[in-house]
């Protein structure tokens, strides 16, 4: 590995953070563009917590709770959370083990059988302990080729740092969203509250997402009308998105 490449990874490796929904869905894109497959997802397991964050996933199917409930028995979790040697290329289950054995899995019969998957392959993005997180391609009909695997190991390092760039930047943008709204003397659970609300949000699916009540919802929204000097929802939201007040929750519903 040369001296850029090795570079380009310790910089990879510095933060491992949440991608954004827009950034999800656009490497979905390309990735289903470049290898033909079923479906693509991201995914961050913390070996220490032992949580893991997932994205991209068609929350109606249930797969990202059963892959929650599985994740540390899945056979590419393990493997680049393992070996350092692995961390940087692609890897396909079949690489981990035989199909046969995979076949005799918890993860195969309850997270892959019942969508239809059988084949999977996945490449770390970050991989600095003690989390991991990368991306997984799906497919039933048959297994990655070499070729394919070859394509993944191409994208897995620029992928990773244009992850590693986009994390500093949302970091930075944050704590000058922070600074302003204590220009503004908006508290925190206000500025989640009118966040939630841009993001188009009603008050009682905010109580329910914070788990307070309707009435403490509409109090934090009063609070932050008054003092953004409005009386209504929108013009509130209009507002705070004008001022640069509201975090990635609100921002990604920004109308054109």
């Amino acid at each position: 590995m040369n001296l850029v490449s090795q570079a380009l990874m310790q910089l990879a490796e510095e933060i491992t953070s949440p991608v954004s929904p827009g950034h999800v869905v656009a490497t979905q894109r390309v990735l289903e563009g470049l290898v033909p497959c079923d479906g693509v997802g991201w995914q961050c397991a913390d070996f220490v917590e032992g949580t893991i964050e997932v994205a991209g996933f068609d929350p109606s199917d249930g797969a990202e709770q059963a892959l929650r409930d599985l994740v540390w028995e899945h056979p590419l979790v393990t493997s680049l959370g393992g070996a350092a040697e692995r961390r940087w290329r692609p890897v396909r289950i079949s690489d981990v083990m035989s199909m046969s054995e995979f076949r005799r899995t918890r993860t195969f019969n309850e997270l892959f059988r019942p969508r239809g998957i059988r084949y999977q392959v996945g490449f770390m993005t970050s991989g600095r302990r003690p989390k991991v997180a990368g991306w997984a391609l799906n497919r039933s009909g048959s297994d990655f080729s070499d070729e394919e695997v070859t394509l993944l190991a191409q994208l897995q390092l620029p992928l990773a740092v244009m992850e590693s760039m986009e994390a500093k930047a949302r970091m930075l943008v944050a704590d000058q969203v922070v600074e302003r709204r204590l220009a503004f003397g908006v508290t925190a659970r206000e500025a989640q509250t009118l966040d939630l609300l841009a993001s188009g949000m009603t008050a009682a699916a905010i109580a329910h997402h914070l788990r307070i009540s309707t009435r403490t919802v509409h109090k934090h929204l009063e609070n932050a009308y008054s003092r953004l000097g409005c009386h209504d929802r929108l013009t509130a939201v209009d507002r705070a998105r004008r001022l640069g007040l509201l975090g990635e929750a609100g921002t990604f519903n920004q109308p054109p």
